[in-house]
């Protein structure tokens, strides 16, 4: 039996909102998954400076998890939008991961559970 490599055709996800309920929503593209780990590298390497303060790692991660928001806002329903910009920066960061890698543990999900939102329907 041949080696399956879903991820060459995979271009949507599924992220669970609650309930047991999920969306289904586009991947980010590859620019996208760039950016993102050119991100996660320049706060690790401001997190490893010595001369690094503390305002300025803080200042950084504010920026970094409104970047990442943003991202997600790009294939994110709009009646999301404002809440992503309440999620923490390790929270935000794995839900930018799933929309650039697709690994979202769908195989097991149940379609009865799928469900859209308003913008999705338009």
């Amino acid at each position: 039996m041949a080696i399956m490599f879903d991820e060459l055709v995979k271009t949507t996800v599924h992220i669970g909102i609650g309930k047991g309920k999920y969306i289904e929503v586009p991947m980010l593209t590859v620019e996208d998954f760039n950016t993102f780990k050119e991100l996660q590298r320049n706060l690790a390497e401001l997190n490893s400076a010595s001369d690094t303060t503390e305002l300025q790692r803080i200042d950084a991660i504010i920026e970094g998890r409104g970047k990442l928001a943003a991202m997600a806002a790009k294939v994110m329903p709009k009646e999301l939008h404002e809440n992503l910009k309440r999620m923490d920066y390790p929270t935000i960061s794995m839900l930018v991961m799933v929309l650039c890698t697709g690994k979202d543990n769908s195989e097991d999900d149940d379609p009865e559970k799928k469900t859209a939102l308003p913008s999705q329907l338009a």
